[in-house]
């Protein structure tokens, strides 16, 4: 990277996070406030009584890994006990004065689970902190085997110069001494991944930037890594580890939005990383994959190796940006629609649906790329409302299920969003089952309210990095048959539950007059999944939590989709659509051409590549048409004494499978 580059990538993106006067570890240790025996003793306390009572995997868990966090917790309290002895006996200087071990130790207690929903978060100032050094690694294939490229490189700040040809590309060999692949695997262990590739994946997001809300600093103070440049000569560079402490209105998660809502299901971690990985990196990259595009379109064949970028579609509401972000591209001359969904981090959840909603009638009708590589997640109705736009079946939410405890049912009988649980966790006095009765958190009311807008074949890119609601997502994409799954790993994260914050949780008991049934944190909160998700049609009841989602197509990224902006990926993705052999319908209503007068409404539809097409008003079937590809005028009645809201259409192929369905909303006489 040239320095003018550099400069501009640190003054646009990273300036403010302060790089310049980051800390060092050690520097931001030494401010920090420690926490007083008390206040350990009551997070101890607080996280035993939510593992036993309310964390719905504790006994898979123990049954899968072999492990038990509880009993580990009840350990830590008798080390706290026998240190506070300790303490009361000593005199000024023997006194021990750090608490980093405690930290270590609730960290590695929850971690064991290998639950990224159940994490234990720090207290002030590791809530706001981030320790990271300034280049970014990724992995890819290349030459049949794995390489770990430098990806990105802030260049230029006061504590690192790097080497002219420390750049974008070269390969990384060693970390610390330890060659890369080893140092990536040792990071996965450390991580709470559910699956090999989770471990890896995650091991990798956190080589180079760590939320410290989750996990304390790094053990070492810098970092040494061996590398090799463009002419393949070997190099190291070291640098240190910094510390940036956050300010509002940057506090984290560092887009400034908190989730607050119980049908929660999100990666804390990498959504932090996602954020800061684009407030970093995004301009730079996004500059080199124009260049890239440009380049690769002289080849000799262009359109035969690699892809046109046509044109982006703009996000019509601001606070979407970075969300979700759409373009259609062409790949042996044929246009096919591409749509990144980076987060479902979106309330209300409508306004992630309405969008979607737009940007897919915007697409070219041959075929449609959803990416949801890296989505931590978010709410979990943001994804499975999103579903229903993009087939003709109607959508059935996944389940979730309650642990069966005595304080399962407090909460349950105190808290009115969980009161579908509550009977079949009373029977569980009689019964002695392990889990409650399932019932789905989103309704299925409003995973199928717009109905379909988009008739072409579908594709969902996924990788390990997607966790919690993007594997709920993918899941019921796999669940409802709507297309295939492109997979960068042979699972998703696997996260199927449901999470909540101690402190969310402790301040809902309280409003709704039982404040009895959690005490409140000195500091500090937890995390823990309280309702696990089961997957729905032809996996109905299956665990999607350590299991994940199997892609139906495995693929690994090359150098060029690291460097230039996944082309290879995207690439192989439209190869798929193209070779899929579906078609894609048509089924929509001419502009202005729906009419209602009295109990009949009429409307011109076009249709495309099916014969028949039924007419229905709110449920009441009026007609069973035969249809050939074109426009022609229908007409419903209105169900009697009914309202008259949606027209709905339903289109069907020669085996009267059903491929194509609309609702349009009508206006009312008096409108």
């Amino acid at each position: 990277m040239s320095n003018e580059e550099s400069e501009q990538t640190f003054e646009d993106d990273a300036v403010s996070l302060g790089l310049r006067d980051a800390l060092s570890v050690a520097d931001f240790l030494k401010g920090r406030q420690q926490l007083e025996f008390s206040e350990c003793l009551a997070l101890v306390n607080a996280a035993i009584r939510v593992l036993e009572g309310l964390y719905v995997h504790l006994p898979v868990k123990r049954s899968m890994y072999g492990v038990d966090p509880v009993r580990r917790l009840q350990l830590l309290r008798l080390r706290l006990e026998q240190y506070d002895e300790m303490r009361r006996g000593a005199t000024e200087q023997q006194r021990p004065s750090d608490d980093m071990w405690f930290h270590r130790e609730m960290t590695d207690a929850l971690t064991s689970v290998r639950d990224l929903h159940t994490v234990y978060l720090l207290p002030k100032p590791f809530d706001t902190a981030i320790a990271l050094v300034p280049f970014q690694i990724e992995d890819c294939f290349d030459g049949g085997r794995c390489k770990y490229l430098v990806s990105n490189v802030i260049d230029n700040l006061p504590w690192f110069k790097a080497r002219a040809d420390f750049q974008k590309g070269v390969e990384v060999t060693h970390w610390n001494g330890i060659p890369i692949e080893r140092a990536v695997e040792l990071a996965g262990v450390r991580n709470a991944g559910s699956n090999p590739d989770a471990r890896l994946a995650r091991g990798l997001a956190r080589m180079t930037i760590r939320p410290l809300a989750k996990a304390v600093p790094p053990d070492e103070e810098w970092v040494t890594l061996h590398y090799k440049n463009d002419q393949q000569e070997e190099h190291s560079v070291s640098v240190p580890w910094r510390v940036v402490v956050l300010d509002a209105p940057d506090r984290l998660p560092p887009d400034g939005t908190t989730i607050h809502d119980s049908a929660e299901g999100l990666d804390f971690e990498t959504d932090i990383i996602r954020v800061l990985n684009e407030r970093l990196y995004s301009k730079y990259r996004e500059k080199k994959v124009t260049w890239a595009l440009r380049q690769k379109a002289d080849a000799p064949n262009p359109k035969s190796e690699w892809m046109e970028s046509v044109r982006e579609v703009p996000v019509c509401r601001p606070s979407l940006r970075g969300i979700i972000e759409a373009k259609s591209i062409v790949w042996h001359d044929t246009e096919y629609g591409y749509i990144r969904l980076r987060s479902f981090k979106v309330n209300p959840a409508k306004n992630l649906l309405d969008e979607f909603s737009r940007l897919v009638s915007l697409m070219p009708e041959n075929g449609l790329i959803i990416d949801i590589r890296d989505n931590p997640g978010g709410y979990i109705q943001a994804g499975e409302r999103l579903l229903q736009v993009l087939t003709p079946r109607e959508i059935q939410p996944e389940t979730a299920q309650l642990i069966n405890t005595p304080l399962s049912l407090a909460i349950c009988q105190k808290l009115e969003e969980y009161d579908a649980w509550r009977p079949s966790i009373w029977r569980a006095v009689a019964t002695g089952t392990t889990f409650s009765s399932p019932y789905p958190i989103t309704r299925s009311s409003t995973c199928n309210d717009v109905g379909q807008q988009y008739y072409g074949p579908v594709i969902l890119i996924t990788n390990a990095l997607c966790y919690s609601t993007s594997d709920i997502f993918a899941a019921g994409f796999q669940d409802h048959e709507i297309g295939d799954i492109l997979g960068m790993h042979g699972r998703t994260g696997a996260g199927g539950a449901n999470v909540v914050n101690y402190s969310q949780l402790y301040e809902d008991c309280k409003a709704a007059g039982a404040p009895d049934l959690l005490v409140a944190l000195p500091a500090g909160d937890l995390r823990f999944a309280i309702r696990r998700t089961l997957r729905v049609g032809a996996n109905t009841g299956t665990e999607l939590e350590d299991l994940g989602v199997r892609p139906d197509v495995q693929y690994q990224r090359t150098r060029d989709d690291l460097l230039y902006g996944n082309v290879d990926l995207i690439r192989k993705a439209a190869e798929c659509l193209a070779q899929s052999g579906k078609p894609f319908y048509r089924l929509r209503e001419i502009k202005n051409s729906v009419k209602r007068s009295g109990n009949t409404v009429t409307a011109e539809i076009e249709t495309l590549n099916f014969v028949r097409l039924d007419v229905a008003v709110d449920g009441w079937t009026s007609a069973s048409l035969q249809v050939q590809d074109g426009v022609r005028q229908v007409r419903a009645d209105l169900p009697p004494g009914g309202p008259g809201k949606t027209l709905e259409l339903r289109g069907f192929d020669k085996t009267s499978r059903l491929v194509a369905a609309r609702k349009v909303q009508l206006v009312s006489d008096s409108a």
